[in-house]
């Protein structure tokens, strides 16, 4: 969570390693700028803000009260990403994806009580999200228009 402007993002991925938790700080942090990455101690996230040069407070292990801004960051991502598997039926594999639509969809509905706007319209100077707004695990179907009709192999 970028705690200037509340933009969530996830990066769900099996390998815990330094390499995949540096190219998801950059990724995430983009063209903007950073100076801290708030974590637990896990020694991946250590060696990826050490080596981005990134300063990386933590807290005591096995404590989630002393990083508890975190702590409630991660519990609304999984309850959010349990929600949308169980409304949409889907299998567990289907859980990275599960959680990129709810990171997703919280930055582009939730409207903030101080700034009245949302999280995606701070992090992208003011713009809108242009995109379809659709529900995990929406079966979606396309109707074949006249010049595509035509292009189909035999």
């Amino acid at each position: 969570v970028d705690h200037f402007t509340s933009y969530r993002e996830s990066y769900p991925d099996k390998n815990r390693n330094t390499p995949s938790v540096k190219l998801a700080f950059a990724d995430f942090i983009g063209d903007d700028s950073a100076f801290a990455v708030f974590s637990d101690v896990a020694g991946e996230i250590r060696s990826a803000a050490e080596s981005l040069e990134l300063l990386n407070p933590t807290g005591a292990p096995h404590r989630a009260t002393s990083r508890g801004i975190v702590e409630v960051h991660v519990k609304a991502a999984v309850e959010g990403t349990r929600t949308n598997l169980h409304a949409s039926g889907l299998e567990h594999r289907f859980w990275p994806r599960a959680m990129k639509h709810w990171t997703t969809a919280a930055n582009i509905n939730r409207i903030s009580n101080i700034t009245h706007d949302t999280a995606w319209q701070r992090r992208n100077d003011g713009s809108t999200f242009k995109g379809l707004r659709l529900p995990f695990g929406a079966k979606c179907a396309r109707q074949k228009t006249p010049a595509s009709v035509g292009s189909q192999r035999p």
